[in-house]
C-alpha cells in the first residue's frame, strides 16, 4: 500500500480545523499522513492542530503533522 498524504493549508480556520483533521483521522485507509500548516494565522488553527497531534502520538498507522514556522509536531493515530 502507498501512503497517502494529505496537507491541510491552515489561516483563520480555528471554526472548521478540528472538524477537518478529525474527519481525516478517521479515513479506513491505513497509510494516511496529515501535514497541517500555518503560515503566521492570527487565530488559534495551529493550536487546535497541535492539540490534536499531541492527542494521537500513540498507536499506529495515520499520522498527524502541524507545523508553522520552526514548529513540527508527529503523531500516530491507533488502527
Amino acid at each position: 500500500m502507498e501512503k497517502v498524504s494529505v496537507v491541510v493549508p491552515m489561516y483563520n480556520v480555528e471554526r472548521y480545523v478540528e472538524r477537518c483533521i478529525a474527519s481525516l483521522l478517521s479515513q479506513t485507509y491505513p497509510l494516511i499522513e496529515i501535514i497541517a500548516i500555518s503560515d503566521a494565522s492570527p487565530d488559534r488553527s495551529v493550536a487546535i492542530a497541535d492539540i490534536m497531534a499531541a492527542k494521537n502520538k500513540s498507536g499506529g498507522g495515520q499520522n498527524a503533522y502541524s507545523k508553522r514556522t520552526k514548529r513540527k509536531y508527529r503523531s500516530r493515530k491507533s488502527a
